[in-house]
């Protein structure tokens, strides 16, 4: 970890940190549906994706899942019809019966894919290309160096759209208008094009960039400033401790989930206690190492 502002200082911890907590909420996210533990991962997902990115970021980014989770949400009670809790028959009585116990299922599925994405949202902040190719870097370099670039690829190509289109803008402005739909399309594709020949362009520039500097000529050295502090250590292990603690009882409490024909949520109120506090560590330990350095940063410049 290095010192610096109060803004997002977690994604200036040792990469392996960030990545054991990104990993570990989009692990935990993904095995279980029970609702309680899908309702807490998307509250803590969007909060953290809010403090990341920004409201209007993750508004942006949110549209889309609402569509996916909307379709989820009709169409699972719509092709499943298990459960014993009729609401209403589709297309009169007897029709397809929609259950309350399906769609319930919907609202989790959709839901836990919801929280994915916004995690990997979180993960776009926190993890850049040096930090992937540092942790990924000895163990599949080839392999880290190309996922490294298509990650980068396509941010880069839709800012390069953007500026395309705009400049083909300007200029229509002042010479030939667009209007109609045909129009559109033919301005579309220009851009495409125009697009297109750029990014060859900056591959070839790319690749002669990189035979230049002796890439697969012979052995790589590596640099990297990321050193392991105590804070660092504190992380990892306090994460990792969270981490088993919840997928123990994120197994024994699946045993126990089902909704079909019935529903069936684990009772134990200990358990269930326990599951949700040491999730909720987990998935907000980040905030806490905010709000804790945000203190800390106040306090020492009132001090001064």
């Amino acid at each position: 970890m290095v010192k610096t502002s109060p803004a997002n200082i977690f994604s200036h911890y040792h990469p392996a940190a960030v990545l054991l907590y990104i990993a570990a909420a989009v692990f935990c996210a993904m095995f279980t549906l029970m609702p309680a533990c899908v309702v807490l991962s998307f509250v803590c997902s969007s909060a953290y994706s809010i403090f990341l990115n920004g409201v209007r970021a993750y508004a942006k980014a949110l549209r889309p899942l609402l569509i996916i989770f909307v379709i989820i949400v009709l169409v699972n009670p719509v092709t499943n019809h298990r459960g014993m809790t009729v609401l209403f028959h589709l297309f009169g009585n007897p029709g397809m019966p929609v259950t309350w116990e399906a769609t319930l299922r919907g609202l989790c599925s959709g839901g836990m894919l919801m929280s994915i994405f916004v995690w990997f949202q979180c993960y776009q902040a926190l993890i850049t290309n040096d930090k992937f190719m540092y942790l990924f870097g000895r163990i599949a370099p080839t392999s880290a160096m190309v996922v490294s670039m298509v990650l980068k690829l396509v941010p880069v190509t839709i800012r390069k759209y953007h500026e395309i289109d705009e400049s083909q803008s300007a200029l229509r402005m002042s010479s030939n208008p667009v209007d109609g739909r045909k129009g559109r399309i033919r301005a579309a594709v220009k851009v495409s094009g125009v697009l297109l020949s750029r990014t060859m362009e900056d591959s070839i520039e790319t690749a002669d960039s990189m035979r230049a500097r002796g890439y697969g000529s012979g052995h790589r050295t590596r640099f990297s400033n990321y050193r392991l502090t105590a804070a660092d250590i504190i992380c990892i292990v306090i994460l990792a401790a969270l981490l088993v603690t919840v997928v123990s009882l994120i197994v024994i409490a699946n045993r126990s989930v089902n909704f079909f024909p019935v529903i069936r949520i684990p009772d134990n109120r200990v358990m269930n206690g326990t599951l949700l506090a040491a999730y909720a560590l987990m998935l907000l330990a980040p905030l806490f190492i905010e709000m804790q350095n945000l203190r800390h940063y106040t306090g020492e410049r009132s001090g001064g």
